[in-house]
């Protein structure tokens, strides 16, 4: 079995810290998972993921279409060994970091894999990226061959709830949608004052730590600016979804200072409040009205 064949089509399942991550080979096209989250296994949570990965990786590795061979890895300088259904095995050493593959990692595999090659086993190593989810295989029989796996699928699962990358982009999506309310509503607001101009050319990317921890791509997203005879008067500024007492919150800076707009709720349409500067505990609905005071 050549890693080759390995990358063609197959999928990956591991344990990594408390996610469970479906790794795929690169398509370009949306793939669905070969595996169920309802069988999944509830796994006592661990509080440091760096330290508890590759144990954990180890304990809970499967392949779709392969079968898990039991071993002893002191006995035999490997972790896992897998078979197809032919009985031909794939030797895999799993490594985690939390960061990129190092050069000298990827030189130690390149020496295992063309060792493995010349006493007749295919040995792959699988550099598991826990910080920005991703997967490294570096195998036999060509010592270069390297291929990087990306994630189909993430899951949080607990006794009460199953949480995945789905509910994630769900809500980045919901958030650009309020984005996009908001500045809609700033518009109609403001354009009776024909001297106004608004411009969405600039771009901030989000890129949030539940977005990371799920594998959910950066998302760009517009910046409104108020402008009156090229002078920027008011700039809108999305700064965050996931905010501790709200569901996200925008930056509008003006030249009096930065106020903060917060969304109150994530399925109404429009709930957006205006945070009080002198208390944040102190919020009121932001109107017609109030927005042409915040802009004055």
């Amino acid at each position: 079995m050549t890693a080759d064949q390995i990358s063609a089509g197959r999928q990956i399942l591991v344990n990594i810290g408390n996610r469970f991550v479906v790794f795929g080979p690169p398509t370009g096209l949306p793939v669905a998972a070969a595996f169920d989250p309802e069988e999944l296994a509830v796994l006592p949570r661990v509080h440091d993921e760096v330290e508890a990965s590759e144990r954990r990786v180890v304990e809970t590795i499967k392949v779709a279409g392969l079968l898990k061979v039991e071993i002893d890895p002191a006995e035999h300088g490997w972790d896992i060994q897998f078979q197809d259904e032919r009985g031909r095995s794939l030797f895999v050493e799993v490594k985690t970091r939390d960061g990129p593959v190092r050069n000298a990692d990827y030189q130690r595999a390149f020496d295992r894999a063309s060792k493995a090659a010349v006493e007749g086993r295919e040995l792959e190593t699988w550099f598991f990226n826990i910080d920005r989810l991703s997967l490294t295989v570096i195998g036999t029989p060509d010592p270069l061959h390297e291929t990087a796996w990306e994630p189909v699928e993430v899951w949080e699962k607990t006794e009460d709830s199953l949480f995945g990358r789905a509910d994630v982009i769900n809500s980045v999506n919901r958030w650009q949608n309020a984005i996009d309310g908001l500045f809609t509503f700033c518009r109609t607001t403001l354009q009776s004052d024909t001297s106004l101009q608004f411009d969405t050319s600039r771009r901030y990317t989000m890129s949030e730590e539940l977005m990371q921890k799920f594998a959910v791509p950066d998302r760009e997203l517009p910046i409104l600016d108020v402008v009156r005879a090229d002078d920027v008067l008011a700039s809108f500024i999305p700064r965050a979804l996931w905010v501790l007492g709200s569901f996200g919150r925008v930056d509008l800076v003006t030249r009096s200072g930065t106020t903060l707009l917060v969304r109150a709720s994530r399925e109404d349409e429009f709930s957006w409040q205006v945070v009080d500067k002198s208390d944040r505990r102190k919020v009121s609905p932001l109107d017609a009205e109030v927005l042409r005071d915040l802009l004055a």
